[in-house]
């Protein structure tokens, strides 16, 4: 599967998640406690490119714990080798101590 299709995907979905979030009838408090999040990487050496993407989406339960997942993609050139990795993670985060 190509990068651009990867990326084509990715663009698609989250449109369609963002405008299923803007038409819901439903009157929860589900989507304000959604964070958006992730990061973006590029590198540059002689003969080399490595550029990546990792958009993430949390859920605050309440104020110690958050539930998520997030999707990477790494696209990686070396003079004549090309290289794509994807994957996907889940994530959890819990803060005990508010004060830190």
């Amino acid at each position: 599967m190509g990068l651009k299709k990867i990326l084509f995907a990715l663009v698609v979905s989250l449109n369609i998640s963002y405008t299923f979030s803007q038409n819901s009838t439903n009157n929860s408090d589900f989507w304000n406690n959604v964070r958006f999040g992730g990061g973006i990487g590029l590198g540059f050496t002689n003969n080399s490119f490595n550029g990546s993407i990792s958009p993430s989406a949390i859920y605050q339960f309440n104020d110690q714990l958050a539930v998520g997942t997030s999707l990477n993609f790494n696209y990686a050139k070396f003079n004549y080798d090309k290289f794509l990795a994807y994957g996907g993670s889940v994530l959890s985060l819990f803060n005990p101590i508010p004060q830190l």
